[in-house]
C-alpha cells in the first residue's frame, strides 16, 4: 500500500486514520481517499424479486476481491463465497456480484486480500 500522506503509525491495513470506519485496505481496494472520510464510492447493495446483489469498483490488480454472504450476522463463520456468482469487471472495474434470494435474509459482503 501506498502511503497516501498518511503517518508512518497509521499506515496498517487495518488502520483507518480518517476515521470513517473503513480500512486502509478497504480504502485502497476502492481508490478511496485514506485520509478524508467518504462513502462515495463505497460498494452498492440492490435486491430484486430473486436475486440479491452487490456492486463495486475492483480496482487492483494485487488484490482479491471475493463477495460473501451469511444469514446469520451472529456467526462470524458463517461468511461463504458458495452460491454467489462474483461477476466480471467490466472496463472500468466496475463488478456486480450476485446470489439468489429464497425466504430467508441474506447479507453480502466485500472481502479485499492481499496477493502474496
Amino acid at each position: 500500500l501506498i502511503d497516501a500522506g498518511i503517518p508512518a503509525n497509521q499506515r496498517g491495513t487495518a488502520d483507518d486514520p480518517d476515521g470513517d470506519g473503513i480500512s486502509n485496505l478497504m480504502e485502497y481496494a476502492l481508490l478511496l481517499p485514506p485520509a478524508t472520510s467518504s462513502t462515495a464510492g463505497l460498494p452498492v447493495v440492490t435486491k430484486d424479486a430473486s436475486t440479491i446483489s452487490l456492486t463495486y469498483n475492483q480496482a487492483r490488480l494485487d488484490l482479491i476481491y471475493t463477495v460473501e454472504m451469511t444469514t446469520n450476522l451472529a456467526n462470524p463463520n458463517a461468511w461463504t463465497s458458495v452460491g454467489v456468482t462474483q461477476g466480471t469487471p467490466d472496463l472500468n472495474g466496475v463488478t456486480t456480484a450476485t446470489a439468489p434470494v429464497g425466504n430467508t435474509t441474506l447479507f453480502m459482503r466485500l472481502r479485499v486480500t492481499q496477493v502474496n
